[in-house]
């Protein structure tokens, strides 16, 4: 083993020892801070042995390489589990207006809503015991009061999302839901004490200019479509739907990312995501009734529930392998996804001004995703 001896500081090739780059970076700052200007005598002293620190600093310089390469594999990585995931999402957004027109007569919001879970939940239960992962009990969760939040408002959000789908296109139903992170960075203000930048205004009109839009296009799809009509009431409706539910999903995105810096695993949460939908179904269905058992229904929303729960493991393990920076321009595709499946499976009329529309908003969302501001 190759020694260097300055001062009594003893000096381990670390290419040899196979230590990983970055205890070699830890192990450079405390020779810096303990020895000051010795490394530079290091690195200029006359000495025979000229080669010893070539080959030193070679290594030093392929370790690092091939760590970059490594991050940067992982982090495209990332990427493809990010484009995926949104795909997953954004055909669970169109499925459901699938599972509308098939029946629509005996499709109810909460009827759906608790089949979905039902899947969710075996899923989540095979997920764990495939992966030897524990889910936690209530009493040991930490921040019960954000994991409630997170398991149980992610209900009534859905809820209205689905009732929005019902009486607007899925594709406009889908551009409303993606206001969500504006009202996310708002939130977060008064929340969790973030910096607050004028930009998140700019942004939130800009969206809301954009979404408008595309919404005042409803009427045009109502009078091209022969298949469901709305009136403008309805179409309000659909949007005021629309409006509560992003409002809920901004907040169940906080307490997601709370939790998150917090380590509750993804298993625990959709867990408990699908125990308390279903509570919340059974218990509205008990009151109000209209449950209607139909087989074909019940396939159709299991199928939604594997697409739903597929989209959140998936976007969790790309949040893993690349900073959440460089993911969140992804999540922006779901609008074209939605657009695409719905135009070629669902007849849904695609407007200039729906283009224009969608233009203006991922413009601002993808400039804030290239852009981000200052943390402090």
């Amino acid at each position: 083993m190759i020694i260097y001896l300055d001062k009594g500081f003893l000096f381990k090739s670390l290419f040899e020892t196979k230590i990983h780059i970055n205890y070699f970076l830890y192990f450079y700052r405390i020779y810096i801070l303990l020895l000051g200007n010795n490394f530079f005598i290091f690195m200029n002293s006359d000495n025979s042995d000229k080669n010893i620190k070539e080959e030193f600093l070679q290594n030093i310089d392929r370790e690092s390489k091939l760590s970059e390469s490594h991050i940067l594999k992982n982090e495209y990585y990332g990427m493809a589990l990010a484009t995926l995931a949104t795909f997953f999402q954004a055909f669970g957004a169109f499925y459901t207006k699938v599972i509308q027109r098939v029946y629509p007569t005996k499709f109810h919001t909460v009827q759906f809503l608790f089949l979905r879970s039902f899947t969710i939940l075996i899923l989540s239960l095979f997920h764990n015991y495939y992966f030897q992962t524990h889910i936690l009990r209530p009493k040991e969760i930490k921040l019960p009061f954000w994991f409630f939040i997170r398991t149980n408002v992610n209900f009534f959000g859905m809820a209205f999302f689905t009732m929005s789908i019902w009486y607007l296109r899925s594709s406009t139903a889908q551009i409303i839901a993606t206001l969500a992170p504006i009202i996310v960075f708002i939130l977060s203000y008064f929340i969790l004490r973030e910096k607050f930048y004028m930009r998140y205004i700019y942004g939130l009109i800009i969206c809301i200019c954009g979404s408008s839009i595309i919404v005042l296009n409803e009427k045009k799809a109502n009078n091209s479509n022969n298949i469901i009509t709305h009136t403008f009431k309805e179409t309000l409706t659909g949007v005021f739907f629309g409006i509560i539910n992003i409002f809920l999903l901004a907040l169940v995105l906080v307490a997601n990312k709370i939790l998150a810096n917090n380590k509750i695993a993804i298993g625990t949460q959709m867990f408990y995501v699908a125990i308390s939908t279903m509570t919340y179904s059974s218990i509205y269905s008990i009151i109000f009734g209209g449950v209607v058992l139909d087989p074909g229904l019940l396939f159709m929303c299991a199928i939604h529930g594997i697409f739903f729960y597929l989209g959140n493991v998936t976007n969790n393990k790309a949040l893993q392998k690349a900073p959440l920076s460089k993911l969140i321009i992804f999540n922006y595709l779901q609008i074209i996804f939605v657009f695409l499946l719905a135009y070629i499976f669902l007849n849904e009329k695609i407007f200039f001004t729906d283009i224009i529309g969608t233009i203006i908003i991922l413009s601002y969302m993808i400039y804030n995703s290239l852009n981000p501001l200052p943390v402090k």
